[in-house]
């Protein structure tokens, strides 16, 4: 009978355990989905009104899974793919009021969306933009003169080779940086989240009469600068020439314009080292937020910082957790910047080189 007490009260004990263990983990799963208000509209369609509130709830759904998805992704095609599916990141919502309006239906929802899964699936798709990484640089150039065109762009970015990426902004091919100096374009260069500007006047010109030998000799100069995109900093200066002969004008300019962008290449590449200020990353993590609202309050004022890159790479129980590449490393400056502009009440808890850490007390 004692035996029969003993194994009874063991296995009491080993239910209470893995209930105990069951009830934490149903905890750490509620504490991980957030609630998002989002509304949405659809067309009415006076024959089907089911059908006019379910095309509502999808358009609420996708627009609170989109609101959720921004705060981890820049990109707008990371963001479209994971919106187009809002179903895989909700985990239930709550209808909070529908009705028509006009010709349309619309709705309002309390979405509750996964947001570590969200985080999960981006990371899942990093290799996708691996070709990406590296030092992203704005080329903009300006070529004048005889056989003037893109000869001396195409020079240039092949004999750089993978020292530097030039990314192709559409701002760069809209005509909009005609006339524009340096300091005009930076604003756009950073905000296409790029490295670096190198900016480019070549000039071709005539270097003797080639009416009587049938060639038309030129001449080309090249003037290259190469500011910090995050501090408008001039890194880099350059001029360099070279010479071509052909049977037209229009082919000794354009052969004298490529070689010019070969030379200059050489030299930038030779001081792309020195160029590059080193970003340092650091960790912020930010405790205590309770809830999705203060979440996004936080990374609109971490947006705020003037970082070179800035990525929210997790937010779980109320724990967000921000990996940030800064031109100035000090991790006193950064906490500083942050208390600065705070609207969460955050107390800094600790300040290393490589992590700083405050807690929300709103």
């Amino acid at each position: 009978m004692r035996k029969m007490l003993e194994n009874f009260s063991f296995l009491c004990v080993l239910a209470l355990a893995f209930s105990s263990c069951a009830h934490t983990s149903r905890l750490a799963v509620k504490d991980s989905v957030e609630p998002v208000e989002a509304w949405g509209l659809a067309e009415f369609n006076e024959k089907d009104l089911a059908a006019s509130k379910n095309a509502a709830l999808a358009d609420a759904l996708k627009r609170a899974v989109t609101e959720a998805v921004s705060l981890f992704a820049q990109d707008p095609s990371e963001i479209a793919a994971l919106s187009a599916n809002p179903h895989l990141y909700t985990r239930k919502y709550k209808l909070i009021s529908a009705a028509r309006e006009g010709g349309s239906f619309k709705v309002r929802v309390r979405a509750y969306v996964e947001l570590p899964r969200i985080a999960a699936d981006l990371r899942g798709r990093i290799p996708l933009a691996a070709g990406r990484a590296g030092t992203r640089a704005a080329l903009v150039i300006t070529e004048r003169g005889p056989g003037a065109g893109d000869n001396f762009a195409v020079a240039f970015k092949k004999n750089m080779g993978s020292a530097v990426i030039f990314e192709n902004y559409p701002w760069l091919a809209d005509g909009s940086t005609a006339g524009k100096t340096p300091e005009d374009l930076l604003v756009s260069v950073r905000d296409s989240g790029a490295d670096l500007l190198f900016y480019v006047e070549a000039q071709a010109r005539p270097a003797g009469a080639g009416l009587a030998t049938g060639f038309y000799p030129i001449n080309s100069e090249a003037k290259l600068s190469v500011y910090d995109a995050l501090s408008g900093q001039r890194l880099f200066q350059a001029s360099t020439q070279a010479n071509a002969l052909d049977a037209s004008e229009a082919a000794s300019g354009a052969k004298s314009l490529y070689s010019t962008g070969e030379l200059m290449s050489q030299s930038a590449a030779l001081n792309l080292g020195r160029m590059v200020k080193k970003s340092v990353e650091l960790t912020l993590r930010v405790r205590k937020l309770g809830g999705f609202t203060n979440l996004k309050i936080l990374k609109g004022e971490a947006d705020k910082l003037g970082a070179k890159s800035l990525r929210l790479e997790s937010y779980s129980d109320g724990e967000a957790l921000f990996t940030i590449s800064l031109a100035n490393p000090d991790p006193q400056e950064l906490a500083s910047a942050l208390l600065r502009q705070d609207e969460l009440g955050l107390e800094l808890e600790s300040a290393t080189q490589a992590e700083v850490v405050f807690s929300a007390n709103r």
